[in-house]
Protein backbone atom coordinates (compact mmCIF):
# COMPACT_ATOMS: atom_id res chain seq x y z
CA UNK A 1 0.00 0.00 0.00
CA UNK A 2 0.96 3.15 -1.28
CA UNK A 3 -0.24 6.14 0.62
CA UNK A 4 -1.21 9.18 -1.99
CA UNK A 5 2.02 11.38 -2.50
CA UNK A 6 4.26 8.55 -2.17
CA UNK A 7 6.97 8.17 -4.25
CA UNK A 8 8.02 4.79 -6.04
CA UNK A 9 11.90 3.82 -7.63
CA UNK A 10 11.26 1.01 -10.09
CA UNK A 11 14.78 -0.09 -11.30
CA UNK A 12 14.13 -1.70 -15.06
CA UNK A 13 16.36 -3.16 -17.76
CA UNK A 14 18.06 -1.31 -20.42
CA UNK A 15 15.64 -3.03 -23.02
CA UNK A 16 12.24 -3.23 -21.51
CA UNK A 17 12.24 -0.07 -19.39
CA UNK A 18 9.57 1.34 -21.73
CA UNK A 19 7.19 -1.38 -20.92
CA UNK A 20 7.94 -0.28 -17.64
CA UNK A 21 7.26 2.84 -17.93
CA UNK A 22 4.05 2.57 -19.57
CA UNK A 23 2.49 -0.18 -17.11
CA UNK A 24 2.98 2.25 -14.10
CA UNK A 25 1.51 4.71 -16.26
CA UNK A 26 -1.55 2.60 -17.01
CA UNK A 27 -1.42 1.68 -13.44
CA UNK A 28 -2.39 5.27 -12.24
CA UNK A 29 1.01 6.73 -11.13
CA UNK A 30 2.19 9.71 -12.62
CA UNK A 31 5.65 9.66 -14.09
CA UNK A 32 7.88 12.29 -12.74
CA UNK A 33 11.24 11.28 -14.17
CA UNK A 34 13.96 8.47 -14.84
CA UNK A 35 17.76 7.93 -13.15
CA UNK A 36 20.29 6.26 -13.99
CA UNK A 37 22.63 3.91 -12.51
CA UNK A 38 25.77 4.12 -14.27
CA UNK A 39 27.99 1.77 -13.80
CA UNK A 40 31.93 0.86 -15.33
CA UNK A 41 32.91 -2.58 -14.42
CA UNK A 42 31.61 -6.25 -15.75
CA UNK A 43 30.94 -7.87 -19.09
CA UNK A 44 28.31 -9.31 -20.44
CA UNK A 45 28.97 -13.04 -22.09
CA UNK A 46 29.89 -12.90 -25.41
CA UNK A 47 31.23 -15.06 -28.53
CA UNK A 48 34.54 -14.04 -29.37
CA UNK A 49 34.66 -13.24 -33.14
CA UNK A 50 37.41 -15.09 -35.52
CA UNK A 51 39.44 -14.08 -38.40
CA UNK A 52 40.01 -10.34 -39.28
CA UNK A 53 38.18 -9.67 -35.95
CA UNK A 54 39.93 -11.13 -33.56
CA UNK A 55 39.54 -9.89 -30.29
CA UNK A 56 36.21 -8.51 -30.66
CA UNK A 57 33.13 -9.32 -29.07
CA UNK A 58 29.17 -10.27 -30.53
CA UNK A 59 27.70 -8.63 -27.13
CA UNK A 60 26.94 -5.27 -26.41
CA UNK A 61 28.29 -3.63 -23.06
CA UNK A 62 25.22 -1.40 -21.54
CA UNK A 63 26.84 0.73 -18.81
CA UNK A 64 23.63 1.94 -17.22
CA UNK A 65 20.57 0.19 -15.65
CA UNK A 66 17.51 3.01 -15.62
CA UNK A 67 15.75 3.79 -12.45
CA UNK A 68 11.75 5.09 -13.27
CA UNK A 69 10.32 7.18 -10.44
CA UNK A 70 7.15 7.61 -10.09
CA UNK A 71 4.38 9.52 -7.82
CA UNK A 72 0.88 7.83 -6.59
CA UNK A 73 -1.46 11.08 -7.52
CA UNK A 74 -2.02 13.14 -4.78
CA UNK A 75 -6.17 12.65 -4.50
CA UNK A 76 -8.24 9.65 -6.17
Amino acid sequence: MLKPGGHLAVFGGTRTFHRLACGAEEAGFELRDVLMWLYGQGFPKSRNLTGTMIGWGTALRPAYEPILLARKPLCG
